[in-house]
């Protein structure tokens, strides 16, 4: 759990440090990919709150580029996401 919470923080300074990185929506969608994992094997007092930040780093990808080549894959975990979220708002 804390290599994705190590990753995400690195993602996030990588953004920031190189903004016009060709590589932007690689990291964009690896920081997605932490905080989805991080949130879905996550216990379940700290799910509802990582659920949020991997709903927001889905959402800056997808603003980013929204043809990205990860579309699928983040379509998907996206939806997981959304499905463990409604579990929260019961």
């Amino acid at each position: 759990i804390s290599d994705f919470k190590s990753a995400i923080v690195a993602f996030d300074i990588f953004i920031g440090d190189y903004p016009g990185t060709e590589f932007k929506e690689d990291a964009l969608y690896y920081k997605f990919d932490s905080a989805y994992q991080l949130a879905v094997n996550s216990i379940s007092s700290k799910m509802e709150d990582r659920l949020k930040v991997a709903k927001t780093a889905y959402g800056n990808l997808m603003k980013y580029k929204s043809d990205t080549h990860y579309k699928v894959k983040a379509d998907e975990m996206n939806e997981r996401v959304e499905k463990e979220l409604q579990n929260f708002t019961k």
